[in-house]
């Protein structure tokens, strides 16, 4: 028995900041999401009697960046540079993402972070189409 899940239907969503309860809204035309990839930095603990073998612990964790790709309209207020994924990459601030499984019951990560990358590709048979990184800062959550 499979516990594979399709991922087709996984929601990409932007936080407005709003307290006490935040309003969340959905990015239109997200194609592929890579993830949060969650790291540890290493720390050489190695001395004269490692037994000529390098011996390493885990340091502090790293959420590093949840990288994803869309069809870029730049028409479209999820994408534009008023209120949409170029504005957010413009203004430079910290803000909450979640990433919306197509599981039940509903599970969500929740991240904070900034958007670090903006790049664009018009090909010349294909769609507009714009990747997108978000640096993580701090600690996700898994179970928002």
């Amino acid at each position: 028995m499979t516990v594979a899940v399709q991922s087709q239907g996984t929601l990409l969503q932007v936080g407005d900041g709003a307290t006490p309860t935040e309003n969340f809204t959905t990015v239109l035309g997200v194609k592929d999401i890579d993830g949060p990839g969650l790291t540890h930095s290493e720390i050489d603990v190695t001395s004269q009697d490692s037994n000529a073998w390098k011996e390493v612990i885990a340091g502090l964790k790293d959420g590093a960046s949840l990288k994803f790709n869309v069809t870029f309209n730049p028409n479209e207020a999820t994408h534009n540079e008023t209120n949409g994924l170029l504005a957010k990459y413009l203004d430079g601030l910290t803000r909450h993402w979640r990433v919306v499984f197509p599981v039940s019951p509903a599970r969500r990560w929740l991240i904070n972070g900034f958007m670090k990358e903006f790049a664009m590709k018009e090909p010349v048979d294909g769609a507009i189409e714009a990747t997108c990184s978000i640096r993580v800062t701090g600690a996700p959550n898994f179970n928002a």
